[in-house]
């Protein structure tokens, strides 16, 4: 069960340990997609000195064919990238917006080097001492059919 939007929401609530609980983007017309599928899973880590760690996987990933990701083939290496997501950096830049606590990323590395040194924005909506809500901004994907239309990323978690 989720907590009213808007309820307890401040930089302190983010500190801490959290499960992947869902991870998609939908339209502006409310379609859905789940780039990493509907069971995917992950750790993300706030810190208390303003660093956050994530780590998103696609659940049940097969194995590639050599021990480290060094020693494998394009195809193993291209699989491994397209069902990972991980990234570092601080997180900071806290804004209330009526219930929204509007903050930001700075990413320092990531798996996509299109986002290493970005700074990206991200709205926490609610939040309690087990879950929390956080939404970033619109993008346009460039693949077959998702051209032209907007996505909002959503990511639920919950604290371990």
């Amino acid at each position: 069960m989720c907590p009213e939007e808007g309820s307890s929401v401040t930089p302190e609530i983010l500190v801490g340990f959290w499960n992947l609980e869902a991870i998609f983007r939908e339209s502006e017309k409310g379609e859905i997609y789940y780039p990493l599928g509907k069971d995917a899973v992950g750790k993300i880590h706030y810190s208390k000195e303003g660093y956050v760690y994530a780590y998103i996987m696609c659940a049940n990933r097969k194995d590639t064919a050599m021990e480290t990701l060094f020693e494998s083939s394009l195809e193993d290496r291209a699989y491994a990238a397209g069902t990972f997501q991980s990234y570092f950096g601080r997180y900071g830049g806290f804004e209330k917006q009526g219930d929204v606590l509007k903050y930001h990323l700075d990413i320092e590395a990531d798996l996509n080097p299109s986002r290493t040194g970005a700074l990206l924005n991200r709205y926490l909506y609610y939040a309690d001492d087990k879950i929390a809500k956080i939404k970033a901004d619109a993008v346009s994907l460039k693949m077959p059919n998702f051209e032209g239309k907007k996505w909002n990323p959503h990511v639920f978690i919950s604290r371990i």
